[in-house]
Protein backbone atom coordinates (compact mmCIF):
# COMPACT_ATOMS: atom_id res chain seq x y z
CA UNK A 1 0.00 0.00 0.00
CA UNK A 2 1.81 3.28 -1.06
CA UNK A 3 1.68 6.61 0.82
CA UNK A 4 -1.14 7.63 -0.35
CA UNK A 5 -3.37 5.48 0.07
CA UNK A 6 -2.47 5.19 3.81
CA UNK A 7 -4.58 6.92 6.10
CA UNK A 8 -4.19 10.09 7.63
CA UNK A 9 -1.12 9.63 10.22
CA UNK A 10 0.67 6.77 11.82
CA UNK A 11 0.20 6.20 15.00
CA UNK A 12 1.85 2.68 16.26
CA UNK A 13 -1.09 2.23 18.61
CA UNK A 14 -3.95 1.83 16.09
CA UNK A 15 -5.06 -1.33 14.78
CA UNK A 16 -6.85 -0.34 11.21
CA UNK A 17 -5.77 1.49 8.12
CA UNK A 18 -8.46 3.52 5.90
CA UNK A 19 -7.77 3.57 2.29
CA UNK A 20 -9.89 4.47 -0.75
CA UNK A 21 -12.62 2.01 -2.31
CA UNK A 22 -11.51 0.86 -5.02
CA UNK A 23 -12.65 -1.16 -8.24
CA UNK A 24 -11.73 -4.35 -6.43
CA UNK A 25 -13.71 -3.95 -3.59
CA UNK A 26 -17.15 -4.67 -5.15
CA UNK A 27 -17.75 -8.50 -3.05
CA UNK A 28 -16.92 -6.29 0.03
CA UNK A 29 -19.36 -3.66 -0.36
CA UNK A 30 -22.18 -5.80 -1.82
CA UNK A 31 -21.30 -8.08 1.43
CA UNK A 32 -22.26 -4.82 3.34
CA UNK A 33 -25.46 -3.22 1.82
CA UNK A 34 -26.26 -6.55 0.53
CA UNK A 35 -27.01 -8.20 4.38
CA UNK A 36 -29.92 -7.54 6.24
CA UNK A 37 -28.62 -7.49 9.74
CA UNK A 38 -25.80 -5.02 8.64
CA UNK A 39 -28.80 -2.73 7.19
CA UNK A 40 -30.97 -3.37 9.76
CA UNK A 41 -30.79 0.01 11.34
CA UNK A 42 -29.86 2.01 8.28
CA UNK A 43 -32.20 0.96 5.59
CA UNK A 44 -33.54 -2.12 3.89
CA UNK A 45 -30.61 -4.47 2.13
CA UNK A 46 -30.35 -3.99 -1.41
CA UNK A 47 -30.25 -6.09 -3.87
CA UNK A 48 -27.04 -7.44 -5.81
CA UNK A 49 -27.89 -5.29 -8.58
CA UNK A 50 -29.09 -2.25 -6.63
CA UNK A 51 -25.22 -2.81 -4.41
CA UNK A 52 -23.54 -3.05 -7.70
CA UNK A 53 -24.95 0.22 -8.64
CA UNK A 54 -23.94 1.97 -5.40
CA UNK A 55 -21.34 0.87 -5.46
CA UNK A 56 -20.28 2.10 -8.84
CA UNK A 57 -21.67 5.36 -7.60
CA UNK A 58 -19.24 5.07 -4.86
CA UNK A 59 -16.39 4.94 -7.28
CA UNK A 60 -17.74 8.03 -8.90
CA UNK A 61 -17.94 10.29 -5.88
CA UNK A 62 -14.13 9.60 -4.81
CA UNK A 63 -13.09 10.47 -8.52
CA UNK A 64 -14.54 13.61 -8.33
CA UNK A 65 -12.99 16.99 -7.77
CA UNK A 66 -12.90 18.85 -5.28
CA UNK A 67 -14.26 15.52 -3.21
CA UNK A 68 -17.90 16.14 -1.47
CA UNK A 69 -17.98 12.84 -0.50
CA UNK A 70 -15.61 9.59 0.48
CA UNK A 71 -15.80 5.48 0.72
CA UNK A 72 -13.22 4.27 2.57
CA UNK A 73 -12.50 0.61 3.27
CA UNK A 74 -11.58 -0.02 6.91
CA UNK A 75 -8.38 -2.16 6.98
CA UNK A 76 -7.28 -4.06 10.08
CA UNK A 77 -3.36 -3.78 10.28
CA UNK A 78 -2.84 -7.05 11.54
CA UNK A 79 -3.83 -9.39 8.79
CA UNK A 80 -5.17 -6.47 5.71
CA UNK A 81 -8.72 -7.75 6.40
CA UNK A 82 -11.27 -5.84 5.37
CA UNK A 83 -13.88 -4.90 8.00
CA UNK A 84 -15.97 -2.17 7.16
CA UNK A 85 -16.47 0.79 5.24
CA UNK A 86 -16.87 4.21 6.10
CA UNK A 87 -18.46 7.07 3.79
CA UNK A 88 -17.89 11.05 4.33
CA UNK A 89 -20.27 13.56 2.93
CA UNK A 90 -18.40 17.24 2.84
CA UNK A 91 -21.07 20.01 3.31
CA UNK A 92 -23.67 17.82 5.72
CA UNK A 93 -25.63 18.72 7.00
CA UNK A 94 -24.26 22.51 6.69
CA UNK A 95 -21.17 23.82 5.32
CA UNK A 96 -17.97 23.60 7.24
CA UNK A 97 -19.24 20.48 8.54
CA UNK A 98 -18.95 16.74 7.45
CA UNK A 99 -21.22 13.93 8.01
CA UNK A 100 -19.30 10.48 8.54
CA UNK A 101 -20.52 6.73 9.10
CA UNK A 102 -19.77 3.91 8.62
CA UNK A 103 -20.81 -0.15 8.58
CA UNK A 104 -18.52 -2.83 9.90
CA UNK A 105 -18.97 -6.55 8.16
CA UNK A 106 -20.95 -8.98 10.96
CA UNK A 107 -17.55 -10.94 11.98
CA UNK A 108 -15.81 -6.87 12.94
CA UNK A 109 -19.42 -6.16 14.85
CA UNK A 110 -19.38 -6.86 19.23
CA UNK A 111 -15.35 -6.71 18.44
CA UNK A 112 -14.63 -3.23 20.77
CA UNK A 113 -13.62 -1.73 17.32
CA UNK A 114 -16.19 0.76 16.70
CA UNK A 115 -14.92 3.32 19.12
CA UNK A 116 -11.44 3.30 17.49
CA UNK A 117 -12.63 2.92 14.25
CA UNK A 118 -14.94 5.97 14.24
CA UNK A 119 -11.98 7.53 16.02
CA UNK A 120 -9.70 7.11 13.38
CA UNK A 121 -12.20 8.94 10.57
CA UNK A 122 -12.64 11.47 12.76
CA UNK A 123 -9.16 11.98 12.54
CA UNK A 124 -8.90 11.82 8.92
CA UNK A 125 -11.95 13.93 8.32
CA UNK A 126 -10.13 16.73 10.65
CA UNK A 127 -6.76 16.30 9.10
CA UNK A 128 -7.60 16.28 5.17
CA UNK A 129 -9.87 18.86 5.64
CA UNK A 130 -11.02 22.45 6.37
CA UNK A 131 -14.19 21.30 8.34
CA UNK A 132 -14.76 22.86 11.89
CA UNK A 133 -17.55 19.66 12.98
CA UNK A 134 -18.23 16.36 12.40
CA UNK A 135 -21.59 14.87 12.71
CA UNK A 136 -22.99 11.59 12.50
CA UNK A 137 -26.70 10.22 11.82
CA UNK A 138 -28.43 7.05 13.32
CA UNK A 139 -31.43 5.57 14.87
CA UNK A 140 -32.26 6.55 18.23
CA UNK A 141 -33.54 2.93 18.61
CA UNK A 142 -29.51 1.81 17.71
CA UNK A 143 -28.48 1.97 21.58
CA UNK A 144 -24.88 0.87 20.62
CA UNK A 145 -24.57 3.40 17.93
CA UNK A 146 -26.14 6.40 21.03
CA UNK A 147 -23.48 4.59 23.44
CA UNK A 148 -20.59 5.01 20.40
CA UNK A 149 -21.27 8.47 20.07
CA UNK A 150 -21.36 9.43 23.62
CA UNK A 151 -18.56 7.74 24.45
CA UNK A 152 -16.36 9.64 21.71
CA UNK A 153 -18.08 13.14 23.28
CA UNK A 154 -20.71 13.80 20.50
CA UNK A 155 -23.50 16.43 21.52
CA UNK A 156 -27.26 15.43 20.22
CA UNK A 157 -28.37 17.91 18.46
CA UNK A 158 -32.23 18.59 16.93
CA UNK A 159 -31.75 18.86 13.24
CA UNK A 160 -34.78 16.73 12.47
CA UNK A 161 -38.69 17.16 13.68
CA UNK A 162 -39.64 15.60 17.48
CA UNK A 163 -41.23 12.18 15.71
CA UNK A 164 -38.01 11.38 13.10
CA UNK A 165 -36.85 8.27 14.42
CA UNK A 166 -32.94 9.71 13.10
CA UNK A 167 -30.61 11.32 15.53
CA UNK A 168 -27.93 13.69 14.67
CA UNK A 169 -24.92 14.59 16.98
CA UNK A 170 -22.10 16.66 15.98
CA UNK A 171 -18.46 16.79 17.51
CA UNK A 172 -16.01 19.58 16.74
CA UNK A 173 -12.36 19.83 15.92
CA UNK A 174 -11.46 21.57 18.96
CA UNK A 175 -13.13 19.64 21.26
CA UNK A 176 -11.96 16.30 18.86
CA UNK A 177 -8.12 17.92 19.10
CA UNK A 178 -8.07 18.25 23.33
CA UNK A 179 -9.72 14.89 23.85
CA UNK A 180 -7.64 12.95 21.19
CA UNK A 181 -4.35 14.75 21.60
CA UNK A 182 -3.70 15.13 17.75
CA UNK A 183 -2.93 17.95 15.80
CA UNK A 184 -5.19 17.72 13.37
CA UNK A 185 -4.37 20.63 10.94
CA UNK A 186 -2.73 18.20 8.53
CA UNK A 187 -3.55 17.44 4.70
CA UNK A 188 -3.27 13.97 4.10
CA UNK A 189 -6.05 12.90 2.68
CA UNK A 190 -5.97 8.90 1.08
CA UNK A 191 -5.81 9.23 -2.98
Amino acid sequence: MSQMQRATHERTDRRFDLRLLSGGDAALYRSIYCDADTMRYVGAPLSQTAATASFEAALRLNDRRPALSQFLVILNRLDAREEGICGIRHGVPRLGAAEIGMMLKGSAREQGYSHEILGHVMDHVFQSSAVEAVWVRYLGEHVAAERLVAGLGFEQSQLVADDDPRRWAHLDRVRWSKQSGINNRGNTCPK
